[in-house]
C-alpha cells in the first residue's frame, strides 16, 4: 500500500500532466 504522501504526489503529478 503506498503511504498517503506518495498518493498526493501522485495527483500532483497527475494534475500537471493534465
Amino acid at each position: 500500500k503506498e503511504p498517503e504522501t506518495t498518493s498526493i504526489r501522485k495527483a500532483s503529478w497527475t494534475k500537471t500532466q493534465g
